[in-house]
């Protein structure tokens, strides 16, 4: 079931082959750096006038690219959009699997939400590394529940990495955020003592004191900060996907997955209540970002796959499901194999 999951996700990734213009920015800008061992602060490609001081919040991406274009051209390219996809998917499963999901449950979620996950897609785009390390954040979450706290070890070093890869990274503060708030406030409804809470919960808090400093683990150090104040605020208007879900070119189909998506989200809440509130709301603010910008569809889609799958395992449509997925074992298999070798052929 996973593999052919895994190949509707390449189908879906491969059906655009327009490489993203960001992409030959960032390879310019890593010719830079290896020739000169240090980013430029201005901007030297543009025919316009920019800011004063450029910061550019791919440069990774960009370096890797470079690497890859020298030694195996587009077959280098190629190969790391492959990668991208593969990972997005496995990161949405283990983060359904380590909340107890059923495989057939990701696996009659997936065709309905991996369509929005790719919508704004191109090749190969730092978006889709955020959309990947989203996916990690909330399988770090979902570990956290269940007691293992050796995330939090590597949980530092990865948003550093993500921070230098693409500005999506408050994503992954945002996500640990509303889980840090979520554990809080049960806990001290619960009427538990404040210093047991703080026991309990202090990788959690060291973390997020130690947020602010990491973030300026950069070329461009505190001013990454102030960039990013600047960028996230930033009104583009003719940008088509930065325009409300109504401008979009497949708009029926867009508007027939999220509603989908919110239908079963619906189903789910009405039977597990609000108990795990972050996730939740996480999905609803995605829903509304999805709204007003089509290209925050992925991000909504990515919430879907990654948390959905594990709360729809306990309604009881999807437990019918998991039963006669059970009890016809073989034919499960057999039409896996079928559409993996169908999704083969269309690649």
């Amino acid at each position: 079931l996973l593999v052919a999951v895994g190949l509707f996700a390449l189908v879906q990734l491969c059906r655009s082959h327009k490489l993203d213009h960001d992409m030959f920015h960032g390879m310019s800008l890593a010719e830079v750096l290896l020739d000169e061992g240090q980013l430029p602060s201005t901007d030297r490609w543009s025919y316009v006038e920019t800011l004063g001081v450029i910061v550019h919040h791919e440069w990774v991406l960009g370096v890797v690219l470079h690497g890859l274009h020298s030694a195996a051209g587009e077959v280098g390219i190629g190969l790391l959009q492959l990668l991208i996809a593969v990972g997005v998917v496995y990161a949405c499963w283990r983060s359904s699997v380590v909340r107890r999901a059923a495989p057939v449950c990701f696996a009659v979620i997936s065709p309905f939400v991996i369509p929005l996950i790719w919508a704004s897609s191109t090749a190969v785009r730092a978006q889709t590394i955020t959309l990947w390390f989203t996916a990690m954040t909330w399988y770090f979450v979902g570990l956290d529940r269940r007691g293992n706290r050796t995330w939090a070890l590597a949980f530092l070093p990865f948003m550093v990495l993500w921070q230098n890869v693409h500005g999506g990274f408050v994503v992954g503060w945002i996500v640990l955020s509303m889980y840090v708030a979520e554990r809080t406030l049960n806990d001290v409804l619960r009427r538990i003592p404040i210093a047991q809470i703080a026991s309990a919960h202090r990788h959690l808090y060291g973390l997020m004191l130690l947020a602010l400093p990491a973030t300026c683990l950069n070329p461009y150090g505190y001013g990454y900060i102030s960039y990013l104040w600047h960028a996230l605020r930033m009104p583009r208007p003719m940008i088509t996907e930065w325009m409300p879900l109504w401008y979009s070119p497949n708009q029926s189909a867009a508007l027939i997955a999220l509603w989908t998506a919110g239908v079963l989200l619906v189903a789910v809440v009405a039977r597990h209540g609000l108990a795990r509130w972050s996730e939740l709301l996480f999905l609803v603010l995605a829903a509304g970002m999805s709204l007003l910008h089509m290209r925050h569809m992925s991000l909504f889609g990515i919430g879907i796959l990654a948390l959905v799958p594990a709360m729809a395992t306990k309604v009881k449509f999807f437990k019918g499901i998991a039963v006669d997925a059970r009890k016809h074992a073989g034919l499960v298999h057999r039409v896996s194999l079928a559409a993996s070798l169908g999704f083969v052929v269309l690649l």
